[in-house]
C-alpha cells in the first residue's frame, strides 16, 4: 500500500520539532497536513501583512506572491499568478499489520 502526502510530522527534524511544539500545545494532538498547510499559511500571511504595512487585502495578497516560502512546511516555494502553490509531494510506502490484510 502506498500513501501520497505534503506533510508528515516525522518527516525531518524541523517538521519534528514544529510538530513537538505544536502537540504540546494542542493535547497531544499530531498534526497532519491540513494542520500544518494551515498554520502555515496563516505564517506567510501574517508575514505578507507585516511585510506589506497594511492588511488590505490586494496588498497583502501581491507581498505573498513576492515572498517565498520557507518554513517547517515548504521550502522555496512561491505563490503562482493564479494563487495556486505547487507542493512537493512524497510517496511513503505503508506497513500494513496481519488484521488489516484481506
Amino acid at each position: 500500500m502506498t500513501l501520497t502526502t505534503s506533510f508528515y510530522w516525522d518527516m525531518n527534524d524541523e517538521t519534528r520539532a514544529w510538530a513537538k511544539r505544536f502537540m504540546e500545545r494542542s493535547s497531544g494532538f499530531i498534526p497532519n497536513l491540513i494542520t500544518a498547510g494551515t498554520y502555515a499559511s496563516v505564517l506567510l500571511y501574517l508575514k505578507a501583512v507585516q511585510a506589506a504595512g497594511t492588511d488590505e487585502g490586494k496588498a497583502v495578497a501581491a507581498k505573498m506572491r513576492e515572498l517565498p516560502v520557507n518554513d517547517f512546511y515548504n521550502k522555496n516555494v512561491k505563490i503562482r499568478p493564479d494563487g495556486r502553490v505547487d507542493v512537493p509531494t512524497i510517496v511513503c510506502p505503508l506497513q500494513v499489520g496481519p488484521r488489516y490484510r484481506s
